[in-house]
């Protein structure tokens, strides 16, 4: 395939103080045949005219405005407009490196790759220095499925963002509407429609940590979302991928334990608040302690142990992350 053209989706939303950054480091790419769309959902704020302004000034920029639905909602009308050969998707208050889609489209073509993925990283800064390797690795649909359900690491790889597809894997994607954690599910469709998936160890995408946004806030009832995206994965692979939907389940277990330490680390005076949430997470992960803590889920020692202490004294180990919170902030993702 010649000079494919890149659609990349761009969903927009009360983002101007960093709307003009995201929107400039596409537009640097050093590869060129791009597609960019922005979807303004119904934006309060001067992105709408910032959209135009940049439409005016660089003809591969393409504007939809729309009403308010949400970011998976934009996404979703994004994908529905997409006519590239290939999709990628950046949110706009987040920056890619200038050889993003060069790097990722050249390892799809070498690799002949469904899904080609760069390197995430988080910061509030663009003076960060970076250290990559470059080292690729290629995965099958079924090693690299070990990843998304957290068996063969840790890592979270569920991201769509830093990642480049094949648009007949793309247009296969459908997020949840209305929800956060659309990822999770988002990116399942698409490896559950891919056969080869590469890698590679080259720093592609800055993610913004943004203080104000509900992901990065602690703990609110839209981060019981998650449980949700988790169960439409899980029924997905109950139908349509049996061997799948045991990892599935797991991993919809495993959340309830993330959301508790989320829960533990929010201030105590929201005690009363959640209360009732609480214990319904609390109720859910005595009941299949046993079965996480015998699975190949990967959970490191001090994750079991937390689980086995937030089982048997949820009050009191609640106080001990709250503490430990104050002093080391980086327990966000679990």
């Amino acid at each position: 395939m010649n000079n494919p053209k890149i659609s990349i989706i761009v969903p927009v939303y009360n983002v101007e103080k960093y709307l003009d950054d995201c929107i400039k480091s596409l537009i640097v790419q050093t590869y060129e045949n791009l597609e960019i769309i922005l979807i303004d959902d119904g934006s309060p704020d001067n992105c709408p005219q910032i959209c135009d302004e940049w439409a005016k000034r660089d003809d591969r920029i393409k504007v939809i405005h729309k009403k308010n639905a949400g970011l998976g909602a934009a996404r979703n009308t994004g994908i529905i407009n997409a006519t590239g050969d290939y999709i990628g998707f950046v949110d706009s208050d987040d920056w890619i490196s200038s050889d993003m889609y060069e790097e990722l489209l050249k390892l799809a073509l070498q690799k002949n790759a469904d899904i080609a993925c760069g390197k995430i990283i988080y910061t509030t800064t663009p003076d960060i220095k970076i250290k990559d390797n470059d080292i690729v690795h290629e995965y099958s649909q079924e090693e690299f499925s070990r990843l998304y359900f957290k068996i063969a690491s840790n890592k979270t790889v569920h991201y769509v963002v830093n990642k480049l597809y094949r648009a007949n894997i793309g247009k296969k994607i459908h997020f949840p509407e209305g929800m956060i954690n659309e990822d999770v599910e988002g990116f399942f469709y698409a490896l559950y429609n891919s056969k080869k998936i590469v890698t590679i160890n080259h720093t592609v995408y800055f993610y913004r940590q943004n203080c104000s946004s509900i992901s990065y806030k602690w703990f609110t009832k839209k981060q019981l979302d998650l449980l949700t995206v988790w169960e439409h994965v899980y029924f997905f692979c109950k139908n349509s991928k049996p061997e799948w939907s045991y990892w599935a389940l797991l991993n919809y277990d495993r959340a309830h334990f993330g959301l508790l330490v989320r829960l533990a680390l929010n201030d105590f005076r929201e005690d009363k608040k959640y209360s009732d949430i609480e214990k319904m997470l609390v109720t859910k992960l005595r009941e299949v302690r046993k079965d996480l803590l015998s699975s190949d889920i990967c959970l490191s020692l001090s994750r079991k142990i937390l689980i086995n202490m937030m089982c048997l004294n949820y009050s009191f180990t609640k106080k001990i992350i709250r503490l430990y919170g104050k002093l080391k902030k980086d327990l966000r993702y679990v």
